[in-house]
């Protein structure tokens, strides 16, 4: 009875080869399965994609704005002075604050930030905003407290065209207790 192999070492050169076809068949096989993974998750990520239209845009650009400018650092070390957000809440509730001791008021100061910061962003999208810190419920009229804070352009209130809106609120520790602070950003394209 005569062997298909007569020797060991051809018996092994054989296994060998046989096992280097099957290594290079898995291989294909894993590509294979790999692109069509990638494939069928570009189709799902293309189809699911869908482009903003300009009112969403501007929504989304309105509450970025106001989250941007209400984040930015005052380059003030005074808690009550720190971030634009501080600045506008010492606004409303103590306008002649002096950020630092001897600075600038919290009024001016927050102002001045709040404008810098939407110049800032106009060249990129001509807008006209309005800035209204009030506070969240029942306000009692003291002596010349404010009932809200306004920054920008106060038409824009009553402005019947379309305008977007986006609010957040801030909450401040003041002597006679914790106060809820509503910050609301009107904007209109120019």
């Amino acid at each position: 009875m005569t062997h298909l192999f007569s020797t060991p070492a051809s018996a092994e050169k054989l296994y060998q080869k046989n096992a280097r076809m099957r290594k290079a068949q898995l291989n294909m096989i894993v590509l294979v399965l790999a692109l069509a993974i990638f494939a069928g998750l570009a189709v799902f990520l293309l189809s699911a994609a869908r482009s903003l239209d300009q009112d969403e845009y501007l929504n989304l650009y309105t509450h970025q704005l106001l989250l941007t400018t209400l984040r930015e650092d005052s380059s003030y070390l005074d808690p009550a002075c720190k971030t634009t957000a501080d600045l506008a809440a010492c606004a409303f509730l103590t306008p002649a604050h002096r950020c630092g001791g001897s600075g600038p008021a919290c009024e001016a100061l927050a102002a001045e930030k709040v404008n810098a910061s939407f110049a800032a962003y106009e060249p990129l999208r001509p807008f006209r905003w309005l800035l209204t810190v009030e506070s969240e419920g029942f306000v009692a009229v003291d002596e010349g407290e404010p009932v809200r804070w306004e920054l920008g352009d106060p038409a824009l209130r009553t402005l019947r065209g379309q305008k977007f809106a986006a609010s957040t609120r801030i909450q401040k520790n003041t002597a006679s207790g914790p106060a809820i602070l509503k910050v609301t950003l009107l904007t209109a394209v120019k």
